[in-house]
């Protein structure tokens, strides 16, 4: 008898002190009473199932005083409660993680996809970045052989505007010749009128004195 004292003791010993108003667990059991005083004699409040949630209101020796969720205040051996949560509910709150991860799951698949197609939009708008460049660099190219003509361009008027006082001495010189022409061409007719004129007035002389 004093052995079983003794394991009981020890067993009470060993079960973690519990604060005021912390939530513990009906556990080894499948129904514990919660009484009115601490006791085996006082009288039963009501049962507790196994799994049952109570608030942990105070320690009276080997009794909690503690509080069910319904209010109803009473005392229960203390090796029958335990800070640990029951495995039903540990199961209910992995369940509930399970939902929760599968719902950030199927968004993060959602997002996959949207990151897949954002991906795709960066790569077409990288080979047209690449095309532009491509474009610009014959923009580059050209515009440097469109310099250059522009430059020829620039030197044959300069040449032009060179030789435009040259050009207009030559055009009055070619005016001058044109009108000296015209006035040896002129002359020359009417050298060659007055000769024949002449030669004419000669050949009648001479047939008047034969007859």
């Amino acid at each position: 008898m004093k052995f079983v004292k003794a394991l009981l003791s020890l067993g009470i010993l060993l079960i973690p002190v519990l604060g005021a108003a912390s939530t513990g667990y009906v556990s080894d059991q499948l129904v514990v009473s919660l009484r009115d005083q601490t006791g085996a004699d006082y009288k039963v409040l009501m049962s507790l199932r196994t799994d049952s949630s109570v608030e942990v209101l105070d320690e009276e020796g080997r009794f909690l005083k503690v509080r069910t969720p319904d209010g109803v205040e009473g005392f229960v051996l203390r090796q029958y409660i335990t800070s640990s949560a029951p495995k039903s509910q540990v199961i209910k709150e992995l369940r509930k993680r399970n939902a929760t991860l599968e719902a950030r799951l199927a968004g993060l698949s959602g997002l996959d996809d949207e990151l897949q197609s954002v991906r795709q939009k960066a790569l077409e708008f990288e080979s047209g970045f690449r095309e532009l460049e491509l474009e610009h660099r014959r923009l580059v190219e050209s515009s440097g052989d469109l310099m250059t003509v522009i430059a020829e361009r620039d030197r044959l008027k300069a040449e032009l505007e060179g030789t435009a006082p040259e050009l207009k001495r030559l055009i009055e010189e070619n005016n001058q010749l044109l009108r000296s022409s015209g006035i040896l061409w002129f002359l020359a007719g009417g050298g060659v009128l007055l000769v024949g004129w002449i030669a004419g007035k000669i050949s009648r002389g001479g047939r008047s004195r034969r007859y």
